[in-house]
């Protein structure tokens, strides 16, 4: 026979989970990064600020999967509003996962436009924009910025385009996560100014770079920061032997993920269950 106190917290946990569950869209993110390399390897890293610890020799992140076709990616990214992941692959597809595991193993993704990025609408990075919901991306033709403000106008690309100078870039990138930087002068900072970014790239270098929003990205190269406050080349290309000779990132996306929320119901649990 089960007690009446026994059902009672039976029933609080319950309740506790439930409330655990509803608030992991908004409590206690932390958003993981997945790079992709120019040998089909699928790197994840902690966060942006574990990016920033990578060196020209010694990756900081963990090789998660590897799909060869990923290879000659020009971007992917995950669609925050839908937790949808999509690749540019290289021959200009867009290819769209429902899941991140989907999008891990290349099983289940549907192309759903053919060929479209090519010549001189090719990119070289591409990435989900958190301040509009949109997607924007960089040409390798002339280094603009380009934006997009739904994925129904990515797929006819339909958007807008920002002069701008990064054509030899090797991917974009949006974290929802803010991370302060450290600006190295010129832009709108002055050399030592801190500011929260959002928006990275890594230069043709390697050198990791980021932004507040995109468009002080756009407006000019020099409204960059770093973490560390001065720029480290080849971390994500370039000279980089991080994950092997002549290895460079070619795509990268954040991921947000629930860290202890469920756990900390759990934890409220116990403490009821020693109490009664």
């Amino acid at each position: 026979m089960i007690k009446p106190l026994q059902m009672k917290v039976g029933r609080l946990s319950t309740a506790l989970v439930a409330v655990g569950l509803m608030g992991l869209g908004g409590v206690a993110q932390a958003a993981a990064v997945y790079v992709t390399t120019s040998d089909g390897g699928i790197w994840q890293y902690d966060s942006v600020a574990d990016m920033f610890s990578q060196t020209s020799s010694v990756t900081s992140g963990v090789l998660v999967a590897t799909q060869a076709s990923y290879a000659t990616d020009q971007g992917s990214t995950m669609d925050l509003s839908t937790g949808h992941i999509y690749r540019v692959t290289g021959s200009g597809d867009v290819v769209e996962y429902a899941t991140l595991s989907g999008y891990l193993a290349n099983t289940g993704g549907a192309t759903i436009a053919t060929a479209l990025f090519t010549g001189s609408t090719a990119l070289n990075g591409f990435s989900y924009d958190g301040n509009t919901g949109g997607f924007y991306g960089t040409m390798p033709s002339n280094g603009d910025v380009r934006s997009w403000a739904s994925m129904a106008d990515v797929l006819t690309n339909t958007g807008t385009t920002a002069a701008a100078s990064y054509g030899g870039n090797l991917f974009n990138l949006y974290d929802p996560d803010g991370t302060t930087l450290i600006a190295g002068g010129g832009g709108v900072y002055t050399a030592g100014d801190e500011f929260e970014g959002h928006y990275y790239q890594s230069a043709g270098n390697g050198n990791l770079e980021g932004w507040a929003t995109v468009t002080l990205y756009a407006a000019s190269p020099t409204n960059r920061g770093t973490l560390v406050g001065s720029d480290t080349q080849n971390v994500f290309g370039g000279n980089t032997t991080a994950w092997g000779a002549n290895v460079d990132a070619v795509a990268a996306f954040a991921v947000p993920e629930p860290s202890v929320a469920i756990l900390g119901c759990l934890g409220l649990l116990g403490l009821v269950r020693r109490r009664r």
